[in-house]
């Protein structure tokens, strides 16, 4: 029996020179697909398998792709929150989704699938609930960042299009993102709690983002996806696991006031809220978790 690879088609994807768009390219090429990726990252030009795109304007209705992957959208922590950047954030996000899909419409053949991300922060801050694809959204930033996020890209069904939304966890790998912020104070051996450390972390390793967007393509799946580990895990937990790992001292508590000084709003948003989700519709698909402890990820990427 053969057994065909998801990667073997015909992609347009948004976002492809970050963390994760990175990782799904390397994936596609190496299993035979074309990708066409959308970017203002010049250094992706002279690859044959790759084509590269700085606008969307540069599509053209003849274009024919089995899957759009959009992963559009400026670090969510890379700035302060000033007024500026949430528009910037928005504009990444929201903008560029409703021009896709407005792209999308003008093709004489329509894709199959459209994946696209969102994140945690739908949810806002939510305690000791445990959240499902199906609970309610939040009413903060970043929880309204996502719901119009989401709103955009769920307009590909009226095209026709089968649309999955991936409510992404925060993503760890060595190869940059939060894990650096994560393990950065590891470097002057301390490894700190924030406030309470009672807050729940919802995290994914890159391998499953790469694995879980494979199995979607792969039956061809549309509706709401949260991608995260199934095994959240508290802040407390994480700063131990953290100390251990590192070898570093396990901090006292980082006071809230302290980490608003420093972050403002992005403190309380991104960490010192609790969110505890649960993967509930990807696994009653038949995903199976490459790593789905945070055990498992340590023990995965040594030092």
């Amino acid at each position: 029996m053969n057994i065909v690879s998801p990667w073997t088609r015909s992609f347009l994807m948004t976002g492809g020179t970050g963390l994760i768009g990175t990782a799904l390219v390397e994936t596609i090429r190496a299993n035979g697909g074309r990708v066409t990726v959308l970017s203002r990252d010049g250094k992706l030009r002279g690859a044959e398998d790759l084509r590269f795109i700085q606008t969307l304007a540069e599509l053209q209705a003849e274009d024919q792709f089995d899957v759009v992957i959009n992963l559009a959208g400026e670090g969510i922590a890379s700035k302060r929150w000033t007024g500026r950047q949430k528009q910037r954030l928005l504009n990444s996000r929201v903008h560029t989704t409703r021009g896709l899909i407005a792209s999308l419409r003008r093709l004489h053949q329509r894709p199959d699938l459209l994946i696209s991300a969102s994140a945690v922060g739908y949810y806002g801050d939510r305690g000791e609930e445990v959240l499902t694809e199906t609970s309610s959204g939040g009413t903060n930033f970043s929880a309204a960042l996502c719901q119009q996020w989401e709103w955009e890209a769920l307009k590909a069904q009226d095209l026709g299009i089968t649309t999955a939304i991936t409510r992404l966890g925060v993503v760890l790998s060595p190869r940059g993102g939060s894990w650096l912020q994560l393990t950065l104070p590891l470097k002057g051996k301390v490894s700190p709690i924030f406030s309470s450390g009672e807050q729940w972390l919802s995290w994914v390793a890159l391998e499953d983002v790469v694995g879980a967007y494979g199995h979607i393509i792969e039956h061809t799946l549309g509706g709401i996806f949260n991608l995260s580990s199934p095994q959240a895990i508290r802040n407390k937990a994480l700063a131990a696991a953290l100390a251990e790992y590192g070898k570093a001292w396990l901090s006292p508590c980082v006071p809230e006031f302290l980490l608003r000084g420093m972050m403002g709003q992005m403190a309380q948003e991104l960490l010192l809220c609790s969110q505890h989700m649960q993967p509930e519709r990807l696994q009653a698909s038949g995903y199976q978790y490459i790593v789905p402890t945070f055990e498992d990820f340590l023990a995965r990427h040594p030092r």
